[in-house]
């Protein structure tokens, strides 16, 4: 479910919670099953975030960046290589 149409589904609730209140038929019942239609959206909300939460954006495409001081190392190894040592040296 879109959240756009999650958030189609909390407007609609409000509105009506409104049209409740402003007919003056807001009764003790009425707050207790507006509270469990919260609840129950409150719940599928939570299930409409779970895959995105759970997958920690894996479907984005990643952009890795080399660190500057591992491109360094790797230069002084390569120039290194042409003095007749066979490992390279630490750093």
């Amino acid at each position: 479910m879109p959240p756009k149409f999650y958030a189609a589904i909390w407007t609609v609730f409000l509105l009506v919670i409104a049209a409740v209140v402003l007919t003056g038929n807001l009764t003790t019942w009425a707050i207790v099953a507006f509270g469990f239609a919260s609840f129950g959206l409150i719940f599928m909300g939570m299930m409409l975030v779970l895959p995105f939460v759970a997958t920690h954006g894996e479907n984005a495409p990643h952009v890795t960046k080399e660190p500057a001081a591992a491109k360094v190392v790797a230069d002084r190894q390569t120039s290194r290589a042409g003095h007749g040592f066979a490992t390279p040296h630490h750093v």
